[in-house]
């Protein structure tokens, strides 16, 4: 069987990969089933941990927000893998999973080692998440 990138399962993923830098929330309650889970979301700040488009939404705009809070700009390229897993029902996304070479990013753009200037920096930041309303 081979699988169309234009239409099915396959399209719909690769969509919701496009609304991760430019959708709106009703784009992703056109592609999000409301129970959908993002398996992801459990190390990340509490509202990307509702289901629904509602949490792929905030997941998909805090992503930057939090990685430029706590991993400065180096100006260094990297290049790194990562795999998106999806199930779909019905038309929609209803669960997503993720595997990513996060520790190769981090030495390549010389996040790792730490500078004493990275960790002051991440433990600010880290007080400023616990501080934020759930």
């Amino acid at each position: 069987m081979t699988i169309s990138m234009h239409s099915g399962p396959a399209a719909l993923c690769a969509r919701s990969m496009g609304l991760m830098g430019t959708g709106s929330r009703e784009d992703f309650e056109r592609v999000f089933h409301p129970q959908a889970v993002n398996r992801e979301a459990a190390a990340e700040p509490p509202l990307t941990r509702q289901p629904g488009p509602a949490g792929f939404y905030v997941t998909y705009q805090s992503d930057t927000t939090i990685v430029d809070a706590v991993m400065p700009p180096t100006g260094k390229a990297f290049a790194i893998t990562q795999t998106h897993w999806f199930r779909t029902r019905d038309g929609m996304i209803t669960g997503h999973w993720a595997n990513r070479d996060d520790l190769a990013m981090a030495r390549q753009a010389g996040w790792v080692p730490p500078s004493p200037g990275f960790l002051l920096r991440a433990a600010l930041a880290k007080r400023r998440a616990r501080q934020r309303p759930a």
